[in-house]
């Protein structure tokens, strides 16, 4: 009786060591960002706070620089300021130069920067969490292919123990011309797949 063809030792399936290092690396990387994050928005909200209570100060003496429109100016929809503090240029002076110089800061300085910095770790965290799910899906096809593998090892040992069965079966002379030929088949696949489950238990 023809011995069906044996197929050649299973490659074992690709270690997910690696693989789940790098996930957990990437999910740290992403705390760690959350946490920056975080600690960048409240400095902001800090710096925010810190302005309003620098400008709270300065409402009693912009009401007293700016004079009231009359009923007439609001009815017309006309808007006009009226000066009545007798040093009022030397006093609106110094608050062009301070709004100017605050403007520009709001424009250039600290405000900017952090604004720039949030933006920067927005994309970063973007880019993680596209890292993260690629990590996942390689994980994932890493477990469906060790599945897959072990599936395959179960029918080839099914399949060896099938062929023994037939070996034995057959009359003592057929089975003396096929024993040498096919022991040595035989032994090389027990030893891929003890291979194979060693690989499969780490």
């Amino acid at each position: 009786m023809a011995i069906g063809h044996l197929r050649s030792p299973i490659s074992p399936p690709p270690s997910t060591v690696e693989l789940h290092s790098k996930f957990t690396k990437l999910v740290y990387r992403h705390e760690q960002l959350k946490i920056s994050y975080q600690q960048l928005n409240s400095q902001v909200n800090s710096d925010l706070l810190q302005a309003a209570e620098l400008f709270a100060p300065l409402a009693i003496p912009l009401t007293k620089l700016v004079g009231l429109k009359t009923v007439e100016m609001v009815n017309d929809g006309q808007f006009s300021t009226i000066i009545i503090d007798d040093d009022i240029n030397h006093m609106c002076n110094h608050m062009v130069e301070y709004v100017k110089g605050l403007k520009d800061d709001m424009k250039n300085g600290t405000c900017m920067r952090l604004l720039a910095m949030v933006d920067e770790m927005e994309k970063k965290m973007k880019d993680v969490r596209v890292e993260l799910e690629d990590a996942r899906k390689k994980v994932r096809l890493a477990e469906e292919g060790k599945i897959e593998a072990v599936c395959k090892l179960n029918e080839t040992i099914e399949r060896v123990r099938k062929m023994k069965e037939q070996l034995s079966s057959l009359p003592e002379a057929k089975r003396g011309l096929i024993k040498s030929s096919f022991s040595q088949k035989v032994h090389s696949l027990d030893s891929s797949i003890l291979y194979s489950r060693a690989f499969d238990l780490n």
